[in-house]
């Protein structure tokens, strides 16, 4: 549920809330790529690059089945 909320305040440019969304949901679940991936995309837009980097490099290190160029392709999609 945590997951959708922070996707939900995402999507509603509230970053602070999402954050705090992602944040939880990664405290039930801290191996879950995903929203270590969006919570540092919430970074990003919150300027906290070097908060955003460690978020990144957390999903880098729970993607066993993804590749990691994946990743990068997705970033690079975003930016």
């Amino acid at each position: 549920m945590n997951f959708f909320l922070g996707n939900f305040y995402s999507i509603r440019n509230d970053h602070a809330r999402a954050i705090q969304y992602f944040t939880r949901a990664l405290r039930m679940n801290p191996d879950y790529p995903a929203a270590w991936i969006l919570l540092g995309h919430e970074f990003v837009e919150g300027k906290n690059h070097a908060a955003a980097i460690n978020a990144y490099r957390e999903a880098l290190g729970k993607m066993k089945l993804i590749k990691k160029s994946f990743l990068i392709n997705i970033l690079e999609f975003r930016s």
